[in-house]
């Protein structure tokens, strides 16, 4: 599967997210659709590549034990496919959030979609700096926040996950 669809991954994900805006406007007009159209088009690629990554590092002789203790589908998922993947997940959500954040600004800069984005651009073409630093200063405690309440998500879903077995 890998090698029919990774051509076609790699140019998706090589798409630059500024190139996708008229397209997506083309497609969607101006609306909400838009902006999540776009930011799940750029987010998902960190996700995907990660999760695929892990998955083609898993070792062979893990496989071949759930296959000698005959494990059904889902047994194998969970218990050994799994703890590979559940770390490179959520690293992958962790690069992920970020873009989202940028992806989702560019998005209302470019098309004056209401948000922070369409916002800064208002702020700076009327001439009012304190605006757009104090909406920078905005998109950067949001970012905290959001880094935050991800890492915490994070180490409690690690902290009970079971430890690879590589």
């Amino acid at each position: 599967m890998r090698r029919a669809l990774g051509p076609l991954l790699e140019f998706c994900r090589g798409l630059p997210p500024p190139v996708l805006v008229p397209v997506a406007v083309l497609l969607l007009g101006y609306a909400e659709g838009l902006k999540l159209l776009v930011v799940v088009w750029v987010s998902i690629w960190p996700i995907l590549l990660n999760t695929s990554m892990a998955i083609g590092q898993l070792d062979e002789l893990l496989i071949d034990v759930s296959r000698t203790f005959h494990f059904n589908a889902v047994t194998t998922l969970r218990k050994i496919v799994a703890p590979a993947v559940v770390p490179a997940f959520l690293l992958g959500v962790r690069i992920a959030i970020p873009l989202a954040i940028i992806i989702t600004l560019l998005v209302e800069m470019l098309t004056s979609v209401p948000g922070i984005g369409s916002l800064i651009v208002t702020s700076q073409r009327q001439f009012r700096p304190a605006e757009v630093y104090g909406l920078l200063v905005l998109v950067g405690i949001l970012g905290l926040a959001v880094n935050a309440i991800f890492t915490s998500l994070e180490r409690a879903v690690l902290k009970r996950w079971p430890p690879t077995l590589q």
